[in-house]
Order: structure tokens, then C-alpha cells, then sequence
């Protein structure tokens, strides 16, 4: 017995689905669904008189209550007797960058006058105005007047793709030679669509005017991280920032989505009062930050961001944290320890100016004055330079803490200066001008001196 075989081959073929973006909803604005005028739906009617375009419930509708048609008014559905060219329009940003930018529409002319009697689709800019009477400037995208359309059909799809990065003014146009027949077009379910490209990878900030974000290697007892982040290319409507555990995000994920209108290139503040799960109270925990956005409200989305962006959650804050030069480039940080920043032409440096303040020499306090090789820690007064006069040739040094001035981690100092100014003398030596110093303290200790 001879047996075959039989091969079934299933081949499945793959498309890369785009969210598309709704620039006319046929639900809505399109569909004639929000009033009973042109204007409640955000369409222009050119010349409201005699027999027009109006919206309503007289000529049936695709979907929904309404549609646009022509009549004498809102609730009668027939063509013109009079010679008439009548248009609604409307404009439409269409984004830059956009592909796929589709218009669609049902239209529905149980009544035509072959050749005589026509409507079109036109689109043109902003600066050309539809006026009664007169076709439109512009492109002419559809011109129909036969055959018959007892109900309403879809229309062949028109590819506006070309026009990205415009406002298109798109206009609908009824034109009769007021002989009988007289063509009724009524139109339905319009729709625009385009595809979208991704938001740029977002970036993060180490500042922001609307609150403390956390920046970049912060050391913060915070359950509730704020982020000042952005993303241009596109304006965006939805946010998702993650922490995670590992740097590689191969650990636990955290992470929350954001909704709202957000616009191209503008930093924005993300209050992570709503993470999933919520962050533990670990102490202490080193988080990686990463972020990105979609402008189809999370269907699809871009690329994460490419900073190494990291934070340590803390039983205790630390405050001012930081190993980066973003801090300083973009002003004063608002704390207890920078009280200004500068940053010069030479962009490779930071300059911290501690600002004008004043330290004595007390009794009981950490400082002192080293003179000749004897330790005076309780001293009330403060010497400088050589002691060549009164108590020999020994240096002098002085030392003085100076609070709440940190630096940051990994930070390589370049140089340090201290300026001093005398503000009396003594029998011995007299100094009344500025002096200017390289700092040699090193680790708290002065030279040969005791621990601070």
C-alpha cells in the first residue's frame, strides 16, 4: 500500500503594528457627534444662507445621530434649485514627522445630476479662505458625481503623508448648476490619522523650578522620588519612569506611568507617589533610574533613556549629594552648603564660592594658633606670618573649621584659595591689607599639629 504524504505549510505573515494618532475623530468632531452646527464641532460653514450645509439628523447618519449635509435648514435634507458653491472646513495641524497621514469619510448622494452637480474634498494652507460661489484654491483631493449612493459608503482612503509638518485646511465643497435633478451629498465618520514617530529617549535633569528632584547619585530618605525629566521630538502623553536594583534594570523593577499633555524639549517634575510596588524601606538601597515616553498613551513606546541615573534611598538625608558637574552648570543648588556656583568660560571646571562670612578664634572652640612649636587651643586671638620680632622665627599657623562646606565625592580639586583680611595687630608684626593663601590643610590636621 503506497502512502503519501500531505504537507500543509502555514506561513503567517507579521506586520509591526503603529499606534495611530487621531487628528479627526470620526466618534466626535468627524462623526458630528458634539452639537448640532458646523461651529459645535469645530467646523467653519462659508455662506449659512439658503440652501447650505448644515448638521443634524435629517439625512440618517453612518454612526452616532448626525451628519452633515446639504438642505435648506437643519431638519430638511435636499439638494439646491439655485446655482450654489457652498463649503465647511476646518484646519489641522499635522505633525512633522508624521507617516501614514490618512483621511477617511463615509458619503452618502441618493440623488445626482451626472456630470452637473459634483462635491469635492480640496485641501489648501491657512492662507486661503473658501468663498461662496468660487471652488477652492488648493488641491483638488476628490471630485464625485456618479454613480448613485443610496446609503452612506466608505470612499476610496486619500494619503495627505506629503503635507507633515503643516496646518492643512481641508474643505468640503457642494456645487449645483440648479437645473433638476438636484445631488444631495451628506457626509459622515470623516477621520484623519497619522502615525506618530517615537519620543526622543528622555533625559534627566539635576534641577528643576518647581521642586527638589532627586539628582544624580543622591543620597535622599525619600519614598516619594521627584524626576525632572524631558523628551523632544514630539509632544508626548504619557511618562513611565523605573528604579531598579541592579544597573543593568535585570533586577526588582519599580516603576510608575505618568498621563497628561507634555510638550517637546520641556522638563517636566514626576512625583513617584504611586510606584509598583512600592519602594522598601531598605537602608541603605541603591536605585538605577531609567525613563521613557509614548505619545499613544502607552500603546507603544519609545526608547529608555541612556543616562546612568542613580539614587540611594536613606534612613537619613543626607541633603546635598553629588558627582556630576549638572549641578553646578545649571546655578545655585538651594541648600545648606553651596551658597553660589559659578561657571566660567572654562567649561571643564567648577567654581564653588563659599561667599562672605566671618570666623574668630574662641576659647573652647575648634580652632587654635601653632606658634613655635607649642599648640595653643584656647587662644582668643589669631597670628599670622613669621615671628621674627617678638617670639622667634618659627611659623605661625592658624586653624579654623569651616562649616557646612562639602565636597563633592570624586571630585578632583584643582585649586583652593582663602582670602584673609586683618582686622588688627599687635605690638609685633601689623598686617592691614588682604592676604591671599593657598589652603595646605590636608584631612582635617594641620602640619605637625593635633586632630581638629
Amino acid at each position: 500500500m503506497k502512502k503519501s504524504v500531505l504537507l500543509i505549510s502555514l506561513f503567517l505573515c507579521f506586520s509591526a503594528l503603529s499606534a495611530q494618532t487621531v487628528l479627526i475623530n470620526p466618534l466626535g468632531d468627524g462623526g458630528f457627534e458634539n452639537g448640532n452646527t458646523l461651529a459645535l464641532n469645530g467646523w467653519t460653514v462659508v455662506d449659512g444662507t439658503a440652501t447650505t450645509w448644515f448638521v443634524g439628523s435629517a439625512a440618517g447618519s453612518q454612526a452616532g445621530t448626525n451628519a452633515a449635509f446639504v438642505g435648506t435648514n437643519a431638519s430638511t435634507y435636499a439638494g439646491s434649485s439655485a446655482l450654489v458653491i457652498k463649503h465647511f472646513y476646518r484646519d489641522v495641524v499635522i505633525p512633522a514627522g508624521a507617516t501614514q497621514v490618512y483621511l477617511n469619510y463615509y458619503l452618502k448622494m441618493p440623488i445626482i445630476d451626472n456630470t452637473y452637480d459634483y462635491f469635492y474634498i480640496y485641501t489648501n494652507t491657512t492662507a486661503q479662505t473658501p468663498v461662496s460661489g468660487s471652488l477652492p484654491a488648493g488641491t483638488q483631493r476628490v471630485i464625485y458625481t456618479t454613480p448613485v449612493l443610496a446609503g452612506y459608503t466608505a470612499r476610496p482612503q486619500i494619503d495627505l503623508t506629503a503635507l507633515a509638518g503643516t496646518t492643512v485646511r481641508l474643505v468640503f465643497t457642494y456645487k449645483t448648476d440648479a437645473l433638476s435633478p438636484y445631488a444631495n451629498p451628506a457626509v459622515d465618520n470623516i477621520s484623519l490619522t497619522c502615525v506618530l514617530p517615537a519620543p526622543t529617549a528622555p533625559v534627566f535633569y539635576n534641577t528643576s523650578a518647581n521642586a527638589t528632584p532627586v539628582f544624580f547619585d543622591n543620597i535622599r530618605a525619600v519614598s516619594t522620588p521627584v524626576f525632572a525629566v524631558s523628551s523632544t521630538g514630539q509632544s508626548f502623553n504619557a511618562m513611565q519612569i523605573e528604579a531598579n536594583t541592579k544597573d543593568d534594570f535585570s533586577g526588582t523593577v519599580y516603576t510608575q506611568s505618568f498621563s497628561g499633555t507634555f510638550s517637546s524639549a520641556i522638563k517636566y517634575d514626576y512625583v513617584c507617589n504611586n510606584l509598583s510596588p512600592a519602594l522598601p524601606a531598605t537602608d541603605p538601597a541603591v536605585y538605577y533610574v531609567r525613563a521613557r515616553a509614548s505619545n499613544n498613551a502607552g500603546v507603544t513606546w519609545g526608547s529608555w533613556s541612556t543616562q546612568k541615573w542613580s539614587f540611594t534611598h536613606s534612613a537619613s538625608d543626607y541633603g546635598w549629594h553629588q558627582t556630576t558637574k549638572a549641578q553646578f552648570n545649571e546655578g545655585a543648588y538651594n541648600g545648606n552648603f553651596i551658597l553660589s556656583t559659578i561657571n566660567g568660560a572654562i567649561s571643564d571646571n567648577v567654581y564653588m564660592n563659599r561667599g562672605s562670612f566671618t570666623e574668630y578664634v574662641a576659647a573652647n572652640a575648634d580652632d587654635g594658633v601653632w606658634e613655635n612649636g607649642t599648640w595653643y587651643s584656647t587662644t582668643t586671638y589669631s597670628t599670622i606670618g613669621y615671628q621674627d620680632d617678638c617670639n622667634g622665627t618659627s611659623d605661625i599657623y592658624n586653624a579654623f573649621r569651616f562649616s557646612n562646606v562639602s565636597i563633592p565625592r570624586n571630585s578632583n580639586i584643582l585649586s583652593a584659595n582663602m582670602q584673609l583680611y586683618a582686622s588688627g595687630d599687635c605690638v609685633c608684626e601689623s598686617q592691614s591689607s588682604s592676604i591671599y593663601t593657598k589652603i595646605a590643610g590636608h584631612n582635617h590636621l594641620l602640619p605637625d599639629a593635633p586632630a581638629l
